[in-house]
């Protein structure tokens, strides 16, 4: 693999995490109608698989702060 795609295939790839990212912001503030903002750092933090767990996670969550710890436990390892 040259340079030129490896450095295209990390920009593909920082792409698909920051719409990931937009996504799962979406979903919250629509879910909880409430600001988000405050989690994005969290969310960029993100693996694929814990995006993937996330997504499921806010359809169940009883609340934002609940979403809010899930991050905070995941992010901390």
């Amino acid at each position: 693999m040259t340079t030129y795609e490896q450095l295209l295939q990390e920009g593909e790839q920082i792409g698909l995490q920051k719409g990931a990212v937009r996504v799962l912001a979406r979903q919250l503030l629509k879910r909880f109608d409430m600001d988000v903002d405050h989690l994005t750092p969290l969310l960029n933090a993100l693996s694929p698989e814990q995006q993937d767990e996330l997504s499921e996670k806010i359809l169940v969550a009883q609340s934002l702060e609940e979403i809010h710890q899930w991050l905070k436990s995941v992010c901390s390892h």
